[in-house]
């Protein structure tokens, strides 16, 4: 079963947690097979594709072509502050320069060997190079945080708005939605829309809409949630 998906995209991978098994798998972005770089019983590495927009996509875990063989969950690819954990290292400052060259000794009298010239006298020592900038913060304290509950839209035209928080000092990397009717997670019918977006500049809050525009009302437990992490 799939749990959570936790995306990177300075590394230009996802990585997925749940209830894998053994028996091999195949990972479907939207309409893009993913490119399986590991996979354990329960986590499975795979490379994004190159230059993809931000947006939300569906994400599909599948062992076979049969229905009951896959698990899904929506997930939405968002721009995020913050680095990876490791500081850029400084810019190597310039080399000091050359010392100025010692006097040349006297020239010792034709015939005996004269006596050696002095040394010269050592150069000035370069300037010191200035620190290189301090690297970005990193990101500490992952977490999920989901709710459940029911929802009731009217038909052509019912909506509704849900909001999930992420803990105090916490910010959203991504965010899923799906139903689960029978507590199995499934992807939205046609004509049942969705949209998120975070709700504060601080990206603690995450808000979910839902439109109906089919011309019957619709009704579903759906679980809606965020991956959360914290900017050190």
């Amino acid at each position: 079963m799939l749990e959570s998906a936790h995306p990177d995209p300075d590394a230009g991978t996802l990585t997925l947690r749940g209830h894998f098994g053994l028996r091999p798998v195949t990972v479907w972005l939207g309409d893009d097979r993913l490119d399986l770089i590991r996979q354990k019983t329960d986590e499975i590495v795979v490379a994004l594709p190159q230059g993809i927009a931000h947006g939300s996509y569906e994400l599909i875990v599948t062992r076979s072509r049969l229905a009951n063989q896959y698990d899904s969950m929506s997930i939405a690819l968002v721009p995020y502050g913050g680095g990876n954990g490791n500081s850029t290292p400084g810019q190597r400052g310039p080399a000091g320069s050359a010392g100025l060259a010692g006097a040349a000794g006297a020239v010792g009298a034709t015939g005996a060997q004269g006596p050696a010239g002095p040394a010269g006298a050592a150069g000035a020592a370069g300037p010191a190079s200035p620190a290189g900038p301090q690297g970005p913060s990193g990101l500490s304290g992952y977490q999920t945080v989901t709710i459940r509950l029911t929802v009731n839209l009217a038909a052509l035209a019912g909506t509704r708005t849900i909001l999930v928080n992420c803990p105090s000092g916490a910010g959203v990397l991504s965010a899923f939605i799906y139903r689960v009717p029978g507590g199995v997670r499934h992807p939205f019918p046609p004509g049942v829309d969705w949209a998120g977006w975070p709700t504060t500049n601080t990206r603690s809050q995450w808000t979910f809409f839902l439109r109906n525009a089919n011309s019957s009302g619709y009704a579903d437990p759906i679980e809606a949630g965020v991956v959360c992490a914290i900017t050190n």
